[in-house]
């Protein structure tokens, strides 16, 4: 393969779209994590002793939040992949988004400034489990949507609409 069949294969659409999946697969396992240590940030949060939960215990909840947004980049990855060899897409394209949203993800790129609007709705309710489960939830599904819905496909075919043709 010479090196302008790679780059006529490319598809930025698709690298884009893929990409924001990844992010959003992120946010939502990393937020989602927390539920698994849900009685240590809940002792977090209201200031009370975390001694009695043991530093091992601790160690094991940053650790699994920490490794837990990465394990949702490369289940969106395996997602894009499969995706991709459906549609009879260069899988590659899906390599390069995961690869991208890694780096996003890795250096916080746009969350800082996106975290208002998509940890909002978990804003409704008062406990911190149905907060998460709602934000992780919502972050999820859009990350699904941005996968599966055929109005991205088209888009990253670069098709209209059959009523528009």
């Amino acid at each position: 393969m010479t090196l302008s069949d790679f780059k006529a294969k490319l598809n930025w659409r698709l690298i884009l779209v893929h990409m924001a999946a990844s992010w959003f697969f992120f946010h939502a396992f990393y937020i989602l994590s927390v539920l698994r240590e849900l009685p240590l940030f809940n002792a977090i949060i209201h200031h009370s002793n975390t001694t009695s939960l043991g530093s091992e215990s601790i160690s094991y909840a940053f650790l699994w939040m920490a490794l837990s947004g990465y394990i949702g980049i490369l289940t969106s990855l395996t997602i894009s992949l499969f995706i991709s060899k459906y549609r009879h897409w260069y899988w590659v394209n899906s390599l390069l988004a995961f690869l991208l949203a890694g780096l996003l993800c890795r250096f916080d790129f746009a969350w800082h400034y996106l975290k208002n609007i998509f940890l909002t709705p978990g804003d409704l309710f008062h406990t911190l489990m149905w907060q998460l489960i709602t934000n992780g939830s919502i972050m999820l599904a859009i990350g699904l949507l941005l996968l599966f819905l055929n109005v991205v496909v088209r888009f990253i075919d670069g098709r209209k609409r059959a009523d528009e043709v």
